[in-house]
């Protein structure tokens, strides 16, 4: 089942030091918790999601833990294609 909500329908980018700082903390902790479940989807999902929310500062250092996630939850090709854009096709 898809969510309704998505990163790649409408761009959405947070600023992380305006009153956003919660939130950010808020869906971290949030992935930490559901990573500490084995629900490791749910947990690379949520990477996307903050990584989306502001990709050039990566505030909550994301960029260290997506790696992980997409490895636990079997998303090789999504990794490849992360890692290595110009050769991925």
């Amino acid at each position: 089942m898809k969510s309704a909500i998505s990163p790649k329908n409408s761009i959405i980018l947070l600023s992380y030091f305006l009153k956003k700082r919660a939130f950010f903390i808020a869906l971290f902790r949030h992935l930490n918790f559901v990573g500490s479940r084995a629900c490791y989807n749910t947990a690379w999902t949520f990477c996307k999601l903050l990584l989306s929310l502001d990709p050039d500062n990566d505030p909550v250092g994301i960029l260290l833990l997506i790696d992980f996630y997409a490895i636990k939850a079997q998303q090789y090709t999504w990794l490849v294609t992360a890692s290595f854009p110009c050769i991925a096709n």
